[in-house]
Parts: C-alpha cells; sequence; structure tokens
C-alpha cells in the first residue's frame, strides 16, 4: 500500500501545472541526486552493469527532458 502524506500532496499539486518537459527534468534531477547511492550499492555487491545501466538511463531522461524529438526505446528492453 502505498502511504501518500500532506508533503506529496503539495509536491504534486506544485508539479501539475508544469509541462511535459520541465516534469521531465525534475525527474531526472531527483533520478541524479540518487545516483551516488545507487552507486555506492552496486560497488559494495560488485554489479558494475548496474551502475553503468543506471547512469545511461538517467542521461536518457535529461535528453528526453529536451522535447518529443528523442527516442527513448533503445533502452527498452
Amino acid at each position: 500500500m502505498i502511504n501518500i502524506n500532506h508533503d506529496d500532496i503539495l509536491l504534486r499539486l506544485r508539479l501539475e501545472p508544469l509541462d511535459r518537459s520541465a516534469k521531465t527534468a525534475f525527474t531526472a534531477a531527483c533520478a541524479q541526486r540518487l545516483l551516488p547511492l545507487s552507486d555506492r550499492y552496486a560497488q559494495q555487491v560488485g554489479d558494475t552493469p548496474r551502475q553503468q545501466r543506471l547512469a545511461v538511463i538517467v542521461s536518457a531522461v535529461w535528453q528526453a527532458g529536451l522535447g518529443p524529438r528523442y527516442r527513448c526505446e533503445p533502452l527498452r528492453g
């Protein structure tokens, strides 16, 4: 069960009026901030491919925020 608190509701209300590119940039920024934690975990368990793959995905999210011309299909799979 997902627990939604007051801060979550406020965040959603602040993000709602943003366009797709701005929401994508926000998502990329959140993921970017979590990369060091993911990298640390991947190093501890010896999963270098995971570390590299996530960095590529975050980079693709930043690129997707540039507009509809960018396609993310190669990352699916």
